[in-house]
């Protein structure tokens, strides 16, 4: 079987450090001279990944972030599953080592793989799941391979959208009939975020992303992201409706958190779980929904800043 050439793309914050995914690099199983590494630097994400397709060389492009530790078989994985020339993108999960000390870097990689906590969003971080053909919400920018022609095809990504600039691209490639393929075993390992607050803005800054993707183009199964902002706004008007009756979804919400946790507690068999857990699942929830009505009722502008961006080749196509 002919394998393809890979480029790996991995954007970097300016003056930031990449040796947590070079590192891991360093041990892919895999032919040397069918794959590159570029390093793109720069302060805007989705203009850096879009310079990635346009100087890649290789037939698929494959997108890891600065601290995604890619596993040795990850090449031998993304070059089977592209064997099927309808799909156009293959993706897995990121995961939390369980080698990890931190006890609040597990709790929030047990909070991110449930269904009550993150939703059908939680393939992102889990591999409990199936593999499957799936949707755009399922994959991660940290962890995914495009087949570089059907990107550019499509326009490449949309510099007005960032994050959720990955899901945008693969919702195109979708409404035009090409496969994305969810795997499981294609996983990389990062660690979550360091204390409650960095939390809090990074489940900000995806509801942001994800109210932009909506504004450009709303599908039916969008709806069902609203529920966090309709949530948030219950909880205020608890501060003026006073019924017995109206505590009743708050109720439901506390029931839903304690048995998520209940659940996890007894797999993971990690007791305190049932104590932890639902502290996390609102900061979660209602700072999505921050983000979401924050953009929202942000006037969309055409962003005339100059971005400087560096691009690195750390390592080329070999030449036979």
């Amino acid at each position: 079987m002919d394998l393809p050439k890979i480029s790996v793309n991995i954007p970097l914050i300016t003056n930031g450090d990449a040796n947590i995914v070079l590192n891991s690099l360093q041990k892919i199983d895999y032919p040397k001279e069918l794959y590159e590494i570029i390093v793109i630097e720069g302060s805007h994400l989705t203009k850096q990944r879009n310079i990635g397709l346009k100087v890649s060389k290789g037939e698929i492009i494959y997108l890891l972030d600065d601290d995604s530790e890619a596993q040795p078989r990850s090449f031998k994985i993304v070059a089977d599953e592209f064997r099927n020339p309808k799909i156009a993108a293959v993706g897995g999960p990121s995961l939390t080592s369980q080698n990890s000390q931190n006890y609040l870097n597990q709790l929030i990689a047990y909070v991110l793989q449930t269904y009550f906590g993150a939703f059908r969003m939680r393939y992102k971080w889990s591999n409990h799941v199936q593999n499957t053909f799936g949707r755009d919400y399922h994959f991660i920018g940290a962890n995914l391979a495009l087949r570089k022609k059907r990107a550019i095809d499509v326009g490449g990504f949309d510099e007005k959208i960032i994050p959720n600039e990955e899901t945008e691209l693969l919702r195109r490639l979708q409404d035009i009939g090409y496969l994305l393929k969810f795997n499981k075993n294609l996983f990389i390992y990062r660690s979550q975020r360091k204390n409650l607050w960095e939390l809090g803005k990074q489940f900000y800054h995806y509801g942001k992303g994800r109210m932009k993707q909506i504004k450009k183009k709303i599908i039916f199964q969008d709806f069902i992201l609203f529920t966090p902002i309709v949530f948030g706004f219950y909880l205020l008007t608890l501060f003026v409706l006073h019924p017995l009756w109206y505590f009743l979804p708050l109720g439901a919400y506390i029931f839903l958190g304690i048995a998520t946790a209940m659940k996890a507690s007894i797999k993971y068999k990690k007791p305190s779980l049932l104590l932890t857990m639902p502290i996390i699942f609102p900061i979660v929830h209602l700072s999505y929904a921050a983000g979401m009505v924050n953009e929202l009722l942000t006037k969309s502008g055409q962003d005339k800043k100059n971005y400087k961006i560096n691009i690195t080749y750390v390592k080329r196509f070999a030449t036979k």
